[in-house]
């Protein structure tokens, strides 16, 4: 992955994480927290983050930790791929599959883009016609991966 599409996953997977930090810290004083606004090594991340956030999230992680060992899920982006249909359920699915490292099973894709097997079949089928996708294997061993991946 290119390092101009990584730079802002990271700076966005930290200013959720501070968000969470911020949610688990019921106790801190405001004090606390521009504190280290202006002294810690997240300020820049802190500084992002508005009160909106923090009451907005009640299931508490805007992003969650895989199961599969994969990068974290983004509850948002899973959200709102579950409610996509068609392209805009492709486009999801194929920015899940250009970030993935390698090729990767159905079940890493359904973390990411939610809905049922059929929808993510029906998309992986238009990814693959389309020529952004590659499946590999049968059964159990199937693996996809995207093709062009520089594409967002």
């Amino acid at each position: 992955m290119a390092a101009s599409h990584l730079d802002p996953l990271l700076a966005e997977a930290e200013r959720r994480a501070v968000a969470l930090v911020l949610r688990a810290h019921l106790d801190w004083t405001l004090g606390d927290v521009f504190e280290h606004l202006y002294n810690g090594p997240r300020g820049p991340a802190l500084r992002q983050v508005t009160i909106g956030e923090l009451l907005d999230d009640p299931e508490g992680e805007a992003l969650a930790l895989p199961m599969d060992g994969g990068p974290l899920i983004d509850r948002r982006r899973l959200e709102l791929a579950k409610r996509a249909h068609g392209a805009n359920f492709d486009d999801y699915l194929y920015r899940v599959l250009a970030e993935a490292e390698g090729d990767v099973a159905a079940c890493y894709l359904t973390a990411r883009v939610g809905g049922p097997p059929w929808k993510l079949r029906k998309g992986l089928k238009r990814l693959i016609e389309a020529g952004k996708a590659e499946r590999k294997g049968k059964t159990s061993t199937t693996r996809y991966r995207a093709l062009d991946a520089e594409a967002p």
